[in-house]
């Protein structure tokens, strides 16, 4: 199995998840952390995007996590078909699933993909 690390940041969304994190125990009147979360973000656009994040409803952050998901998906999806231009794209998408779901339910997918004739 390759390392489908090359097209998706690995930080991205933990790095989020922790910014959300961080709305709920820093007030706006306390002083933000000295280094920034991410390492390609200055301290001064951070601010801005914490600051848009605890204006923001429920719904838009939401709406946000739910985009960060699928770019997150989308990403190792085209890095798989990118390191195995051979499979096609029902097999890559069982190798989306072993990948991120585990060898159990790919092979089950598998198996009903072969069921129904379509791979």
């Amino acid at each position: 199995m390759g390392d489908y690390s090359i097209a998706v940041k690995k930080t991205a969304l933990p790095d989020f998840l922790h910014s959300i994190q961080l709305l709920n125990t820093i007030s706006p009147q306390q002083q933000m952390p000295k280094k920034p979360l991410s390492p390609d973000t200055s301290l001064e656009a951070e601010a801005v995007q914490l600051e848009l994040l605890r204006k923001a409803t429920p719904q838009q952050r939401f709406a946000l996590c739910r985009s960060l998901s699928s770019m997150v998906a989308l990403s190792s999806y085209r890095a798989i078909r990118q390191a195995h231009p051979e499979l096609s794209a029902r097999e890559a998408d069982v190798k989306f699933v072993e990948l991120h779901y585990g060898k159990k339910l790919a092979e089950g997918v598998r198996q009903c993909l072969k069921d129904r004739g379509e791979l």
